[in-house]
């Protein structure tokens, strides 16, 4: 016997074309949405590391002035510390303190030049280049 069946016509032809065409469409846009946001995602997380680089470089420094702050504070807060500081800045002295200048006296035997040595064309050489 004959099997009675109903034929796919050319309406459901078409729709299966456009339903098949807009899932493909739908699936280029979903890999495109999520490959966008995979590559911004990896722009945010090179500009972070690049802050975090330079965030390390500025707590070094900031513990390198911390230590040598507490090293002036801990200098300041002595009695020497303090007297070191005002001499060093103001130039101050205390009552009966003066300064000392050592001059050295010229000195009085001259030296005499040395006798020429070596062959005529060095004499040449040494009394034309000096230095």
């Amino acid at each position: 016997m004959r099997d009675f069946t109903k034929r796919k016509g050319r309406g459901d032809m078409v729709r299966r074309f456009f339903f098949g065409a807009a899932m493909v469409t739908l699936l280029a846009l979903v890999t495109f949405g999520a490959g966008h946001a995979a590559w911004g995602m990896y722009g945010k997380f090179a500009e972070a590391a690049s802050h975090n680089a330079v965030a390390q470089q500025n707590l070094v420094q900031m513990k390198a002035e911390q230590a040598s702050v507490e090293a002036e504070v801990n200098t300041l807060s002595s009695q020497e510390g303090q007297e070191a500081q005002l001499r060093q800045s103001y130039g101050v002295a205390l009552p009966g303190e003066g300064e000392i200048q050592i001059v050295h006296e010229a000195s009085t035997t001259s030296v005499s030049a040395a006798p020429a040595s070596g062959n005529f064309f060095m004499r040449i050489l040494k009394a034309l280049f000096v230095w």
